[in-house]
């Protein structure tokens, strides 16, 4: 599985946002399989199709003890969506991708588990890289390379 971050601040400044408090510190953009390469990466995989696969009966119910939790770490930013609409989304698109091995719940705790034991923004600042600041995109691989096990840089 690859996670995803995004730093709302950054995203925000292309794409319009719903949010009127963006957050500052590095969230969830996606978990996203890695067993279902096609040659074109990540951004292309997209959940299987079959019987009642990405239908999610009572998904609110289903998420409703980490709703705070997925908020706060994997904020929908998406003027178009509400929360459990977002989350829909991302299971139907990525998620069901891994069915085989995760649920629903499963997954969005995955996604929840590595992004908040893999911080980002503490990772950074041990490194020496701060928010506001300017750095050649060197710096940020030495620092993340660091502080990760595994990391991909996409440009």
């Amino acid at each position: 599985m690859e996670l995803w971050v995004q730093w709302p601040p950054g995203r925000c400044v292309k794409f319009a946002c719903r949010r009127h408090s963006i957050p500052r510190r590095f969230t969830i953009h996606g978990l996203w399989p890695t067993n279902f390469h096609d040659g074109r990466g990540s951004n292309a995989i997209t959940g299987l199709t079959g019987p009642n696969i990405s239908y999610v009966p009572d998904l609110e119910n289903k998420l409703a003890s980490h709703t705070n939790d997925l908020q706060t770490n994997w904020p929908n930013l998406n003027p178009n969506n509400n929360d459990s609409t977002f989350w829909l989304h991302e299971w139907n698109r990525h998620g069901t991708a891994s069915h085989l091995t995760l649920n629903v719940e499963e997954y969005f705790n995955k996604a929840l588990e590595l992004h908040l034991n893999n911080d980002i923004l503490r990772i950074l600042r041990r490194g020496n890289i701060f928010p506001g600041n300017t750095y050649q995109p060197q710096d940020y691989v030495s620092a993340l390379t660091m502080g990760l096990h595994t990391i991909q840089v996409m440009s």
